[in-house]
């Protein structure tokens, strides 16, 4: 049975473990990663369209995305301390040696699912990122006086999801395009799924287009 003493010194080692996978050194970089994505893809738009207006970023909806980002790469570092506190508790509970302690700290560290979650992560909201700015570029562009319309450019290959599979059948094609502010749904695995906009799910890698209904 572990003591106070070690539990207090166990409980300090895992704060020092947060503060070292502390990712807010590079929230620099994925800021600017992400805010790039977005800004892109309103430029793109103003130049598909041809519109030769001044179509800009929403702030808010820039940074509320931002914030949402950085939270969950962070949640990702978090949980490799968490399973840490574990593998240590577990081997005071066996009477593990220091160094056998240091050996289930080393391994927990080589496991790729860390790496991979986080990848994931940058992944899926790159791409957020990138049709949240498509989609709030088309919006401004309509105001101007365009008919708009958006529908889904679907990756098909034996990596696509049966979420998309659904979204290309009933919403892949410009013909088959829906109104900006319509939600895309389909079910899939007996879910619902409702979005203005992709990512449909983790590793998404479906894109928004945009289909102006007076060309």
């Amino acid at each position: 049975m572990s003591t106070n003493f070690e539990q207090k010194s166990l409980s300090s080692f895992i704060e020092s473990i947060k503060r070292i996978l502390n990712l807010s050194a590079f929230k620099t970089t994925v800021d600017d990663i992400i805010t790039e994505q977005y800004t892109r893809a309103i430029q793109d738009i103003d130049s598909e369209l041809d519109l030769q207006i001044n179509l800009v970023p929403k702030g808010k909806d820039l940074n509320f995305l931002l914030d949402y980002v950085n939270q969950n790469i962070q949640s990702a570092a978090d949980q490799v301390a968490d399973n840490i506190r574990q593998e240590i508790q577990r081997g005071i509970l066996n009477g593990e040696t220091t160094d056998q302690l240091a050996k289930r700290i080393k391994f927990l560290f080589k496991e790729k699912k860390y790496h991979v979650r986080i990848k994931a992560i940058l992944r899926t909201e790159t791409l957020r990122a990138n049709n949240l700015g498509t989609l709030e570029g088309a919006h401004q562009a309509q105001a101007s006086g365009l008919k708009l319309t958006k529908w889904l450019d679907v990756t098909e290959d034996t990596k696509t999801s049966k979420i998309c599979h659904a979204e290309h059948s009933k919403y892949g094609t410009p013909e088959q395009a829906i109104p900006l502010d319509k939600e895309f749904v389909v079910k899939a695995d007996n879910k619902t799924i409702k979005s203005q906009y992709p990512p449909f799910h983790v590793n998404c890698r479906t894109v928004l287009r945009i289909k102006n209904e007076r060309s």
